[in-house]
């Protein structure tokens, strides 16, 4: 298998792994960026990450979090990763401090 790495605006080698991806001017679907080329089996896209918040299909999905109380959310299924002292699926319910 051909190995996975992007980075913002780099000629990089997409397999079916990737679902984080963006690829301009191509059609690409979930896990994959459709190939510029077919040599040999290798398939080269020029991809880019989805921003910060945003997932999914040409990265169009935007994660239902709350972005001041969020540290990050997944580029590839929208999960919210809270900050310290808050909680729920959106980040929206501040964890009680006990006194």
């Amino acid at each position: 298998m051909a190995t996975t790495t992007a980075s913002l605006n780099v000629e990089a080698t997409c397999t079916v792994e990737l679902s984080n991806m963006f690829c301009p001017g191509l059609t690409s679907r979930m896990n994959t960026c459709d190939p510029l080329s077919t040599s040999l089996g290798v398939f080269i896209s020029l991809c880019t990450e989805c921003p910060p918040f945003f997932y999914g299909v040409d990265c169009l999905t935007s994660c239902d979090c709350v972005v001041d109380n969020t540290e990050s959310c997944d580029n590839i299924n929208g999960t919210c990763y809270c900050s310290s002292g808050w909680t729920n699926t959106s980040c929206h319910t501040r964890i009680p401090v006990d006194e």
